[in-house]
């Protein structure tokens, strides 16, 4: 890989010997020297009361009964909801009462165990003294009661604002915790020395490897498992496996789910042809879900080699390629059918990190990212802007000009409509999905500018709904809203925001569904920018707080907050809140559902493979691999009708009475699954077996 670079040199990765400074300062820092009696100690016993009351006691009583109100709704999980029900029955009061009085009592005999120790080389120490000292060493355990909280059966579903609030207060607490243990921190780097600051060039990167793998596999499971419980539906999953079938046979980017016939009626994604040839292994559409999960989970690689050379430590880098696959954001993406956005996700970020070590590779990534979708050229924008704040001109502006001059040939050569929301007869519209900034359609996108500038008041209120808002602390939450830091890469994640931010559809500002990636991929990579900063800042170092000890705690707290967040809307744990798509994951089908699977799939072997077939939206994706696929009630030419009729409406079912009588015969049908056949006294009518254009 050639990194010669036609301006400014960038600036180099930290050296073992820039990180000796401060080590060596973290290692003295790890020695306190004993603290002298203080001068204004409280004299006479009032005033040693006092002085408790509003100092040292109160911390000392939460600390001490913090990992009783953690391990209650552990031990007794049918009474973890009183945390918001204030449900507890006069026993259950006293039991936990009793809890919290043993382990504030257990953390006392703690603090008069060390003091008494320390008053040997110390005769005049005061207790007072030792238990400041203990609670700073020991804050971190506050962040356990609100990990215990989150317990509360389907707190995560019915009150989403708490459980932010609790992950965001344990993440803090993490923090803060963590910052005060690092005093100690030097102590255990110098038996770990070898380790940390010079670990086996293969160890990080192959432990990033093992999260790749990991999150990978475990999401493609999880993705057969839904799709084979009939819940993937045409739109996406089965629009793109025609599509990819369709390339594979000669018609590229065709479609027959789409009027026009052509993909390029809603969007243009030549990417997809780089996929053919995996496809082609198995063409069906479980290939794209496999495909879909080891290709996001790829963003660890980028993250980690960005925060290498951001932070000059490895090991930084390892723990961000684990919190972004952790993140709820990227299950959502990845659980909900299949996208060519979110191909995207691993792309934006190599663009990034490629700008920020002048790799000449860049322009392979920025082909790549543009080839996922025609509006991508807009987010690469930003990325040369953001190369541009780099002092990288050259480079920005060519980013910049590439990608409009892409965006403007696809629209005007290639996409039926020239406009950005494209509102003709033939194409898909994307108007409605910005109602509220573009009440009149034929405005498209000058209108949302328009009503932007003069009316920007109104714009904050879209901006901030709650339902929107409680998204954006989703998304950043996880990274303790570290991205806001980010200095000059704030501009990465502009577009994400105002492309979510101004929507009026709920499912743009859901995590349930694929929006989100135009997003969170530039919070993470903004990240380590963010860490960097903070531990350069000059204020801060004023304060006394280095990058030594500020860059582990906040790690430390962004594995808490990342941790509890996807536990609670995550996929890896089952719980209350998480969707794949517009339903909740079937983990474990009873057996009805398997066995309505296992006839639909034996329905679809019964269809002949060259036959055109309408089927409804679940079942669709189940035989989308064929030239010929109509969603319901789309029926065109089809010469079989595979409907999952359990959820018609009144309307939809009349339909399907009448088509009986005059058109199709019924083949098969069980709990609410029906096979038509047209009938042969009812052909398809010629006009409609043309192939559409």
């Amino acid at each position: 890989m050639s990194t010669r670079s036609d301006e400014s040199p960038a600036p180099a990765a930290e050296t073992r010997a820039d990180r000796a400074a401060p080590a060596a300062e973290a290692d003295a820092s790890a020695r306190p020297p004993e603290r002298p009696e203080r001068e204004d100690a409280p004299q006479g016993w009032l005033a040693t009361v006092i002085d408790a009351l509003t100092g040292w006691l109160p911390w000392t009583l939460a600390i001490g009964v913090a990992p009783a109100l953690f391990l209650w709704p552990l031990v007794y999980p049918r009474l973890a909801a009183y945390v918001f029900r204030n449900n507890l029955t006069p026993g259950a009061r006293l039991g936990l009462l009793g809890t919290m009085a043993t382990t504030a009592a257990l953390l006392l005999v703690l603090y008069l165990f060390v003091w008494n120790r320390r008053r040997r080389a110390q005769p005049r120490l005061r207790f007072a003294v030792v238990a400041r000292e203990l609670n700073r060493d020991l804050f971190i355990l506050l962040a356990l009661p609100f990990a215990g909280a989150l317990k509360a059966a389907k707190i995560e579903s019915e009150h989403p604002n708490l459980t932010l609030l609790y992950a965001g207060l344990s993440g803090i607490a993490a923090t803060i915790g963590a910052f005060h243990l690092s005093r100690r921190w030097g102590r255990v780097r110098a038996r770990l020395r070898r380790l940390v600051e010079a670990p086996p060039r293969w160890l990080p990167l192959t432990l990033v490897s093992a999260i790749y793998v990991g999150y990978s596999a475990t999401v493609a499971q999880l993705a057969l498992i839904d799709h084979r419980n009939i819940w993937t539906q045409v739109f996406d999953l089965g629009i793109y496996d025609n599509i990819l079938w369709r390339t594979l046979h000669g018609d590229f980017l065709g479609s027959s789910v789409i009027a026009y016939g052509k993909h390029w009626a809603a969007h243009f994604d030549p990417i997809l042809a780089l996929l053919v040839p995996v496809y082609a292994l198995a063409p069906n559409a479980e290939t794209l879900l496999i495909i879909q999960a080891f290709w996001l989970g790829a963003g660890v690689f980028p993250l980690y080699l960005l925060a290498k050379h951001k932070l000059g430590n490895p090991w930084f880098g390892v723990l961000l390629a684990g919190l972004y696959a952790l993140h709820p954001a990227l299950h959502g993406v990845n659980m909900f059918d299949f996208h060519s956005l979110a191909l995207a996700i691993p792309l934006m970020m190599w663009a990034v990190h490629l700008v920020a070590t002048r790799s000449r590779w860049l322009w392979l990534a920025l082909a790549l990212l543009l080839a996922c979708r025609e509006d991508m050229a807009l987010l690469a924008c930003f990325i040369g802007a953001y190369a541009l704040l780099e002092r990288r001109p050259r480079t920005g502006a060519a980013i910049i000009g590439v990608s409009l001059a892409y965006l403007a040939f696809v629209k005007f050569a290639v996409m039926p409509d020239s406009g950005l929301m494209m509102t003709g007869d033939k194409v898909y519209g994307y108007a409605d999905f910005y109602s509220e900034m573009i009440p009149r359609k034929d405005e498209g996108v000058s209108g949302l500018v328009l009503n932007l500038a003069t009316n920007p008041i109104y714009a904050l209120q879209v901006l901030c709904k709650e339902e929107k808002l409680r998204f954006f602390v989703q998304l950043f939450l996880p990274l303790l809203f570290l991205p806001l830091f980010a200095g000059r890469a704030r501009i990465l994640w502009l577009y994400g925001l105002v492309f979510i931010g101004l929507a009026s559809r709920p499912n743009m500002f859901a995590l349930n569904f694929q929006y989100s990636a135009v997003l969170f991929p530039m919070l993470f990579i903004a990240t380590p920018e963010a860490l960097a900063r903070l531990g350069d800042d000059a204020r801060l170092r004023a304060l006394g707080v280095t990058a030594a000890r500020l860059r582990p705690a906040l790690l430390t707290g962004m594995v808490a907050a990342s941790l509890l967040t996807s536990w609670k809307f995550g996929v890896f744990v089952e719980n209350d809140a998480f969707m794949a798509g517009w339903q909740p994951l079937t983990r474990h089908p009873d057996a009805r559902l398997r066995l309505r699977a296992d006839r639909v799939r034996e329905m679809v072997a019964a269809i002949p493979a060259d036959a055109s077939v309408a089927a409804s939206s679940e079942i669709g994706p189940q035989l989308s691999n064929r030239d010929r696929l109509y969603r319901w009630p789309d029926i065109r030419d089809a010469d079989y009708l595979l409907l999952g009729a359990w959820r018609f409406g009144d309307k939809e079912k009349r339909r399907l009475e009448a088509l009986k009588r005059r058109t199709f015969e019924v083949l098969d049908e069980h709990d609410g699954v029906v096979l038509l056949r047209r009938r042969a006294s009812a052909p398809a009518p010629t006009s409609a077996r043309a192939p559409a254009q």
